[in-house]
């Protein structure tokens, strides 16, 4: 009987054979191989056939009525040139470029299988007006402070006066430090529309770099109302009583104005 040296017996038992080795390599290389001619086969068969039958064909806008932009100026707006398929257009950018738009305050764009296209757009809503140009150029104000053109009637807005408008054009914006005042006035217009809509006019006073007060004037009465326009509800809702209560006394025409600013109510009466 023969027999083998030891590392003869670990080369034979041991050692893995070199033949099926290389046939797993081959076998990855085929197979990667075929991943990639069913991929770019795909891709030719998406550019030559599906990209073009989903070419987007119809796009529809929802837009308030009267909206500042037609449908049409909405759509050249977005940047889309026809050429987009429902797979290629990008939604993200089109929207960016519908809220460059001073009057637009939000728009979302979804594409819609097989070849469609929405676009829905939201547009800046006014709690003021601000006149400009010795009282010519008016502009809308929403609690952003952004200036814009509105699609809803001026009329009913309240005037703000007071604010620097030399040189102001559509999409600026008014002093930030003005913004919690505005963000007040939409709460009251949202939460107590009645005193809102009595409102006819807002005169600020600067007394600082970031601190204002004013005035309200309303509709229904000559009395004036010195506050510090935060706006808020219980403090207006106490301001229209007691303007109401002036009216009802008979002494309102001797009334300048009603100061609410110590958080008492302090009458100053007009001059003779």
């Amino acid at each position: 009987m023969s027999s083998l040296p030891i590392w003869e017996l670990q080369k034979e038992y041991f050692e893995e054979p070199e033949k099926p080795r290389r046939n797993r390599a081959a076998t990855l290389l085929k197979i990667i191989i075929m991943a990639l001619l069913l991929f770019f086969t795909g891709e030719v068969v998406y550019y030559l056939f599906l990209s073009r039958s989903m070419l987007i064909e119809e796009v529809h806008v929802d837009a308030p009525e009267g909206f500042a932009l037609t449908n049409t100026q909405i759509v050249s707006l977005s940047g889309f040139s026809g050429a987009e398929s429902v797979f290629s257009v990008d939604t993200a950018v089109m929207e960016a470029r519908i809220e460059s738009y001073p009057s637009v305050l939000d728009a979302v764009v979804k594409e819609q299988f097989p070849n469609k296209l929405l676009i829905h757009v939201i547009p800046r809503t006014p709690v003021a007006v601000l006149l400009a140009g010795d009282r010519v150029k008016a502009f809308c104000v929403d609690q952003e402070g952004v200036l814009f053109r509105s699609p809803f009637p001026e009329e009913g807005l309240p005037i703000l006066s007071g604010v620097k408008t030399a040189d102001v054009k559509f999409g600026d914006r008014i002093h930030g430090s003005l913004t919690p005042m505005l963000n007040g006035l939409e709460n009251l217009r949202t939460n107590r529309p009645v005193i809102y809509n009595l409102l006819s006019e807002i005169k600020i006073q600067r007394l600082a770099d970031r601190e204002y007060d004013g005035w309200l004037y309303f509709s229904h009465s000559r009395v004036k109302a010195r506050t510090d326009l935060d706006f808020a509800v219980e403090q207006m809702e106490h301001i229209v009583l007691m303007i109401d209560l002036v009216e009802k006394q008979g002494i309102a025409p001797g009334v300048e104005e009603l100061d609410f600013r110590s958080g008492n109510v302090v009458l100053k009466m007009r001059e003779e």
